[in-house]
This record gives C-alpha cells, sequence and structure tokens, in this order.
C-alpha cells in the first residue's frame, strides 16, 4: 500500500507528534509498504531518508521549499509536487491540528483526488485532564470547534489516541473513528560494559537514581518531583534524580529550586543522544515523569521497553494504561503523594522490577512498532474496503 504521511515541520526524535510519525513510518515501512513522508523545509534541513534505513527503500522524505511568515505560517509555492504526490497515494495519513497551509492543501487536493484521508489529530480540549492551568486555551473554543468541523468534512476516519479522545470526535461527526495509542522502538540490548561506560561519563552509578524523561517546561512537572525529592534525598542520600531532556527555557527556574531545597544529587544532563538515553534508562531504578497535561503518556512506554516502573500523575484517558500492575499513578498534584509513589518503589526493589516486567509485557504486545503498525493497516484496509465496495476497486 502506499501511504503519504503529513505534518507540518517533521524534526526526527524531537518528541510528541515528530517521535509518532518517525515510529509510523518506520513501522509502515518494515511491514513492506511505500510510505511517503510530506513535510516543509527549514532553512539548512538537513538529509531525513538515513533515518530509516531499517525500513529498506521503503521510507523516503519529501521537503518542500517553503517561505515561513510571521507567527510561523508556513507557505509552499510547490503545489504542484504536492498534488502530484498525493496522486500517487492510496492512502493520505496527516498529523497534527497545528494551523498549516500544508496540512489545508493535503485535505483538499486529497479531497479533490478522491483519496482515503485519516486524520491523527493528537491533541483537543476535552480528549484528556490536565493539572493546574488551562489546556482547552491552548486550542480555544468555539473558533476551534469550527475549524474541527470543517477539517472533518475532508475526511475518511479519526485516528484517535484515547476512547475518550474518539468518543470526542463522534460526538461532532459520526464518521470512523478509532482509538490506537502511540508506540516506541523495540530498545536495543546495550550491554552491561556499555551501561556502566555510559553512567560512568555522567558520574552516575546502576541503580542508583530515578530517571526523569521530558522536556523542560514548565507542564513536564519537573518541579514537582524536585519539591517532592527534598525528603527523598534524606532517606535515601545515595539515590539521585537525572533529568534529561531539552531545555525549554525551564531550566534556570528548576536550578533555583534545587538551590532553595538545597539539594545535592539532583542531576540535569540536558538532550542526550538515543545511545546515552537507551544506557540511563537501563541503569535506572524507576522512572519518574509528572507531566501535567499529556494527550497520551508515552514515556510510559519507553521505561516498560526498558522493564522500568513509571510513576506519574493520574491524567484520566493520557494514562488509562498504567495500571497497579505496571506502575503507580499519583492521583493528585502533591509533592507528598509523589514522595510516598517513589518511597514506595525504592523501599521495595523486587517490587519495583516487578512492575518493571509487567509494563514490559504490556509493551510487547500492545504498544511496539511492528504491533502498531499492523493495527495501522488493517485500519486503513477497512477504510479502502469500506469505501470502495460499490466501485469494485481493489488496493494492494
Amino acid at each position: 500500500m502506499r501511504i503519504l504521511l503529513v505534518f507540518k515541520l517533521f524534526t526526527p526524535h524531537k518528541g510528541g507528534i515528530e517521535s509518532l510519525l518517525y515510529n509510523v513510518a518506520k513501522g509502515l515501512g518494515e511491514q513492506g509498504h511505500q510510505v511517503t513522508v510530506l513535510t516543509n523545509r527549514k532553512p539548512h534541513a538537513t538529509e531525513d531518508t538515513p533515518l530509516f534505513e531499517h525500513a529498506g527503500r521503503n521510507v523516503q522524505v519529501i521537503r518542500l521549499p517553503t517561505l515561513w511568515l510571521p507567527k510561523n505560517v508556513d507557505a509552499t509555492p510547490c503545489l504542484s509536487k504536492v498534488f502530484s504526490t498525493i496522486s500517487r497515494q492510496d492512502v493520505i495519513h496527516v498529523f497534527g491540528s497545528l494551523h498549516s497551509s500544508l496540512f489545508l492543501i493535503a485535505l483538499i487536493f486529497g479531497k479533490m483526488r478522491r483519496k482515503h484521508i485519516v486524520w491523527q489529530p493528537i491533541y483537543y480540549f476535552g480528549a484528556a485532564s490536565s493539572y493546574g492551568r488551562s489546556f482547552s486555551t491552548f486550542l480555544g473554543n468555539k473558533r476551534k470547534m469550527a475549524s474541527i468541523k470543517f477539517y472533518l468534512k475532508f475526511c475518511s476516519a479519526i485516528l484517535a489516541l484515547t476512547d475518550e479522545e474518539k468518543a470526542f470526535f463522534r460526538s461532532i461527526n459520526s464518521m470512523q473513528a478509532y482509538s490506537i495509542g502511540e508506540a516506541v522502538e523495540m530498545p536495543p540490548n546495550v550491554p552491561f560494559g556499555e551501561v556502566h561506560e555510559v553512567l560512568r561519563r555522567f558520574n552516575l552509578s546502576a541503580g542508583k537514581y530515578v530517571l526523569s524523561v521530558g522536556r523542560v517546561t514548565w507542564y513536564k512537572g519537573h518541579d514537582l518531583l524536585i519539591r517532592a525529592w527534598k525528603n527523598i534525598e534524606e532517606k535515601y542520600p545515595d539515590v539521585k534524580l537525572v533529568v534529561v531532556g531539552r531545555d525549554w527555557g525551564y531550566k534556570s527556574k528548576l536550578t533555583l529550586l534545587t538551590r532553595q531545597n538545597r539539594l545535592d544529587s539532583v542531576v540535569f544532563l540536558g538532550e542526550v543522544q538515543s545511545c546515552d538515553l537507551n544506557a540511563l534508562y537501563e541503569g535506572s531504578l524507576v522512572v519518574a515523569l509528572t507531566t501535567r497535561s499529556e494527550a497520551f503518556h508515552r514515556i510510559a512506554l519507553e521505561a516498560w521497553s526498558h522493564k522500568k516502573p513509571i510513576v506519574a500523575l493520574d491524567l484520566g484517558a493520557a494514562t488509562k494504561h498504567i495500571l497497579p500492575s505496571n506502575g503507580v499513578l499519583v492521583q493528585k498534584e502533591d509533592e507528598a503523594e509523589v514522595e510516598a509513589a517513589i518511597v514506595k518503589l525504592l523501599s521495595d526493589p523486587e517490587g519495583a522490577a516487578s512492575l518493571g516486567k509487567n509494563g514490559y509485557e504490556t509493551f510487547r504486545e500492545n504498544y511496539t512498532l511492528t504491533v502498531y503498525a499492523r493495527r495501522l493497516t488493517n485500519i486503513y484496509r477497512q477504510i479502502v474496503k469500506m469505501q470502495t465496495q460499490v466501485s469494485g476497486q481493489e488496493f494492494p
């Protein structure tokens, strides 16, 4: 099957939608589909295709020359290129909900060419719980709802991350909608010697730290972890809190908070290479990310892929895959409860290991790239079959 994946600006491994798109492209390519990623180009962009080398020659990236207008609005003059690319596809899979001319052009041209259009919006108000601040303002209300209704007119189906998000879209339009979650790569086996070398470089010891992975910004909740860490440090002075992720302008506040609480065991590593991140996961005791809002808690999947338990805030739909058998959900944004959750695992290494093993089984059965790609393929085929029964046209 020929599948086109469309997103405003694909930056591999940046996180969020970009990570999901990368995983989808790689998984589908490895299943033998012909996958094209259509996205905009920024100045000095690098070639992306080698990123998909494990998928053979089944994945290509087309970056369109783009005029970037104020407020990061994209405008591509290459309409004929977009039209011809769309014309060659069986399924158009568009990602995201940010205003983008490429997003809208793909919908319009796809409809003109009578293509099967699948929209994976990723985040909409009402789809997940959040703490502390209103994220509905991110998407607006009446104006955004009007945009949703307009976009849905072009689509054959919706791919939602959760059952609640699926219900949200079905309440607007009775079209086909599927709850599909997310997926992450199966990590490579990292020899203990390599893990030890990476940890030595970061002045860490295996089994002596709690790992928190995510961009350093307010909503990821690192401040809550740091406030909870004060008492944890007193109880476990030889255990560190290791924060990994790109600084989005919030690290200075976290550093100040660390100094104010006189903490000596909080370490900020910034953004690290994927090979180092795998080693950091392998050497950790527990993975904790008390993010305040997510469409889907993907870091739980990464933790489980390394057989580590997860500690997270209960975000409703976004954390429904985290169960008492594979992690610990904190019911409210309270440092005392976060502290209790982490201490519970630190004080019971065997219990923590059991949660991690259960999490791995959950990941292996539901969230690997192979499982996700097969699930997507079945959905694509269902959509194609439903919409071509009258004509009797056959698709690969």
